[in-house]
């Protein structure tokens, strides 16, 4: 009776606890390895590549002024004509320090002092003048032609401060020549030209050594 009972007692609880349900909360799998997707190389394509003959040169291109912004210049030359108000034709030698500023328009402004010795006394010169440069044909690219037009005054040293508010000592001037004279490639300078004021008009010419800043 006892063990009839006992196995009853078995059966009511073995049964109950296969039939409940699974609780147990089980991880999923990991993956050993992840897909990895191929991404194509992306294909560049390269344009062809033309090549063109350079465009000549012009004599003008040549000549700019990219040698240097500026110049000091050595000059030796010479004057002749009526250099004051003493009426008097007179022919000097000519001792001069020019300062060239080039622009970037095939131009440049010149700035000199020189001295002009007589046997009594001496004449100093000042001068300003505008300078352009032109006629760059075939022949004169290689010695840069230029003219230039200013104004000088030649003064007394006697007359000191009388020499600034005394118009006589003023003249107009007009002036041609070569910056690369013997092709020397702005080395040498040659200037001619004439002046013209109160005293009368004289012509001179001037060669210059230049030093390139």
């Amino acid at each position: 009776m006892r063990l009839a009972f006992l196995l009853f007692f078995l059966t009511l609880v073995v049964v109950p606890a296969r039939a409940a349900p699974d609780t147990s909360v089980r991880p999923a799998p990991v993956p050993l390895k992840e897909k990895t997707e191929e991404i194509p190389a992306k294909k560049f394509e390269m344009d062809s590549l033309q090549t063109t003959e350079p465009l000549p040169v012009s004599p003008e291109a040549r000549t700019q002024r990219k040698v240097s912004d500026g110049s000091t210049n050595f000059g030796l030359g010479t004057a002749n004509g009526k250099l004051d108000e003493d009426k008097e034709d007179l022919s000097l030698p000519v001792f001069a320090i020019q300062r060239t500023q080039y622009n970037l328009d095939e131009s440049a402004q010149e700035f000199g002092l020189s001295l002009l010795p007589k046997v009594s006394e001496s004449l100093i010169g000042v001068d300003w003048g505008f300078k352009k440069f032109c006629c760059f044909t075939n022949f004169a690219a290689s010695y840069d032609p230029f003219y230039k037009i200013g104004v000088a005054g030649l003064y007394d040293p006697e007359d000191q401060l009388g020499n600034l508010i005394d118009y006589k000592k003023y003249f107009a001037q007009v002036s041609v020549g070569f910056e690369s004279f013997f092709e020397s490639r702005k080395l040498w300078h040659f200037e001619l030209g004439g002046r013209a004021g109160y005293p009368g008009a004289h012509i001179f010419a001037t060669l210059y050594y230049a030093l390139p800043d």
